[in-house]
């Protein structure tokens, strides 16, 4: 079960065997993306994880357009996984 929205087009990628899938989502830790990767290998695909630099807090508050306050944004980058 994938859940955050976007799921369905990630996986229509597959059905049409789409190169490359992206997996574009806040995925703070391995657990959040495992079932992506999972499936992914499952269908042949090679998976490539790309990890970007952490905004500064405050831009990354003026910029997500979920209204995502401050302090979880923090959170998130505390509970972050290597």
């Amino acid at each position: 079960e994938f859940c955050g929205g976007g799921e369905i087009r990630w996986l229509e990628g597959f059905v049409i065997q789409s190169s490359p899938v992206i997996c574009d989502n806040t995925n703070s830790k391995h657990s959040d993306f495992a079932q992506y990767v999972d499936y992914a290998k499952k269908m042949s695909y090679t998976v490539k994880e790309i990890v970007l630099p952490h905004p500064n807090i405050d831009e990354a508050t003026k910029r997500n357009i979920h209204a995502v306050p401050a302090s979880v944004i923090q959170k998130m980058i505390e509970q972050w996984e290597e």
